[in-house]
């Protein structure tokens, strides 16, 4: 996220990112266009705007877990601007959740 993630519009990113989801699913590829559309994105996490970009338009995107996941970061995100955890059990608490959805899920 931004440098100061106190600074992050926690609102707008997932804005442009639900928006940005549709524009690569129904086939936008040109990635100045996306990058111009969606800069706040793009300025924020290129990291997570290239992952969309990159992905989207997959038949093997799951669009409903990473809505879900991404929806969890956010909220944690909003949480430590708020003064309610910590920016390091933030990430704990997010560590815990992926590793129970891609580990744990393998393991059994």
């Amino acid at each position: 996220m931004s440098g100061n993630i106190h600074d992050t519009n926690v609102e707008l990113l997932r804005e442009e990112v639900d928006k940005m989801i549709l524009h690569v699913k129904e086939g936008e590829q040109n990635i100045t266009f996306l990058q111009k559309e969606f800069n706040v994105l793009y300025n924020t996490s290129k990291t997570l705007f290239n992952f969309i970009y990159k992905n989207a338009s997959k038949d093997s995107f799951n669009e409903n877990f990473f809505k879900n996941t991404i929806d969890k970061m956010f909220n944690q995100i909003i949480m430590i601007q708020q003064a309610k955890i910590s920016q390091f059990d933030a990430s704990a608490k997010i560590g815990e959740t992926l590793a129970q959805e891609y580990i744990m899920k393998k393991l059994n």
